[in-house]
C-alpha cells in the first residue's frame, strides 16, 4: 500500500473529506479532527518544511505522509502535533487501521492515540527501560528458530491497534480488575502479572505526586499478606509490570 492508496482507502471507507492542498502537497484529507497530507517528496528536509509551512504557530493536528521508496508497503510519517519528532517509517496498512480508530475520537484523544500508535508501529516502543530491546527481539528471539516460530504463531491474531486487554486475552490470559487499582492477569489459573495501564510508554518513567515510580504503588499491594497477588505456593509476591 502506497501513501496514495492509503488515502484512497480512507476515502472509500467514508472516513475522510477532501481539503485544498498547499504547494508541495499532492492531496489532503480531513479524517476526524486530523488533517492527513501526502507530500510530493519524502526527504526529511522537504517534509519538515511542508509541516512547518502548514502548522506554523497554530494548533493544527497535521499528519504528513510520503512514500518510503526503499520499503514496499511502508510510508514515512511526521506529526500529528510535533514537527520535531523523528520521521518514522511505518506499515501503511497498520497506519490505516489506526486512522480508522482515531477518526471517531474527540480531538485530544485522537491525537494522543495516534501518537502512541505511531510509537508502537514505528519501532520506538521496543526500547522501554531495557524491556524487549532490539537486541532481545532481533537476535535472541529471532535467532532461535523454534522460539520465533512459536512466538509468531501465538501473536498472529494480534494487531498493534488492539486495546491492551484484548491483547492479553488473545495471548491466553484472564484479566481481573482489582478492588482499588490495577488489574491482575492469570495464566493457567495462576496469578502472573500485576498491570497498571498507562496512556503512553513514556509514562513508565514518570513518578507520582509523592515521588514514587510506577512500581511503588504496585509493591504496596504485593506486601499485603491477604493480597491475591502473593505466590500461591511459596508465599512470595509475584513481580509487578
Amino acid at each position: 500500500m502506497t501513501a496514495a492508496q492509503l488515502l484512497d482507502h480512507l476515502a472509500q471507507l467514508g472516513l475522510a473529506r477532501p481539503l485544498s492542498p498547499r504547494p508541495g502537497i499532492k492531496r489532503v484529507l480531513a479524517v476526524g479532527p486530523l488533517e492527513i497530507a501526502h507530500a510530493e517528496r519524502s526527504s526529511d528536509t522537504f517534509m519538515r518544511a511542508r509541516w512547518r509551512q502548514r502548522v506554523g504557530g497554530t494548533a493544527a493536528r497535521y499528519l504528513l505522509i510520503a512514500d518510503d521508496p526503499p520499503h514496499a508497503n511502508r510510508v514515512r510519517v511526521l506529526g500529528p502535533s510535533d514537527g520535531k519528532r523523528p520521521i518514522l517509517s511505518v506499515s501503511a496498512e497498520l497506519l490505516a487501521d489506526s486512522l480508522q480508530t482515531v477518526a471517531r475520537l474527540p480531538e485530544f484523544d485522537a491525537v494522543r492515540r495516534l501518537a502512541d500508535d505511531l510509537t508502537r508501529i514505528g519501532g520506538d516502543g521496543l526500547t522501554i527501560n531495557g524491556l524487549l530491546t532490539r537486541h532481545t527481539l532481533e537476535y535472541r528471539l529471532k535467532g532461535d528458530p523454534a522460539r520465533w516460530a512459536s512466538a509468531a504463531d501465538q501473536t498472529r491474531s494480534i494487531r498493534p491497534t488492539d486495546p491492551w486487554r484484548q491483547v492479553m486475552l488473545k495471548l491466553g490470559y484472564t484479566v481481573q480488575q482489582l478492588p482499588h487499582r490495577g488489574y491482575l492477569a492469570r495464566h493457567g489459573g495462576r496469578p502472573v502479572v500485576l498491570i497498571h495501564p498507562k496512556a503512553a510508554a513514556r509514562d513508565l518513567a514518570r513518578v507520582d505526586s509523592q515521588g514514587r515510580p510506577p512500581e511503588g504503588p504496585s509493591a504496596g499491594g504485593l506486601r499485603n499478606p491477604g493480597s491475591p497477588l502473593r505466590h500461591p505456593h511459596a508465599g512470595r509476591p509475584i513481580p509487578p509490570f
